[in-house]
């Protein structure tokens, strides 16, 4: 167990809290019209326009293997920055940041064994928050996304 000065971002899914670190969350913003991908991953619920910016949209409920449920107004989107691409994951509600008081981690799997998806816990006034680690997550998910394609095309020449 170790002391950690956590300034983490809180979520919610169904019932429970999540925490990512601040640094990795660019943005969150309201749901919006999610434009399916056919082919795509199965963890990938589509892609939406965000100021010119394509963005895949992760199902955080399939990865985490919760329950799924339709689309709500009042869903949000975390905007994440993986290696050299941002990545929006679907949550029900975002809460805030933490106050970044230090608080006791324990890695989840010193409990039990994991598979990845969840870095570690902590308590916050009898409520336990697990908290994820972006990279880490969206590898052992299944849902790495692949590096945004070059901009420029090989340009053709007549024959």
């Amino acid at each position: 167990m170790a002391d950690t000065r956590h300034n983490l971002i809180l979520f919610d899914l169904d019932d429970q809290r999540y925490g990512l670190e601040l640094g990795q969350v660019q943005r969150v913003v309201r749901v919006v019209a999610i434009t399916p991908v056919p082919g795509g991953p199965a963890a990938m619920l589509g892609l939406f326009n965000l100021e010119g910016t394509i963005i895949p949209v992760m199902n955080t409920r399939r990865m985490l293997h919760l329950p799924e449920r339709e689309l709500r107004l009042s869903d949000q989107l975390l905007i994440v920055q993986t290696s050299g691409r941002p990545v929006a994951l679907l949550v029900d509600a975002v809460h805030g940041v933490s106050d970044g008081r230090e608080w006791d981690e324990i890695p989840l799997d010193t409990i039990i064994s994991t598979d990845g998806l969840i870095r570690g816990v902590f308590g916050d006034q009898g409520e336990l928050i697990f908290i994820q680690d972006i990279p880490a997550f969206l590898s052992a998910a299944g849902a790495e996304i692949p590096d945004p394609i070059d901009d420029h095309h090989p340009e053709t020449t007549p024959q």
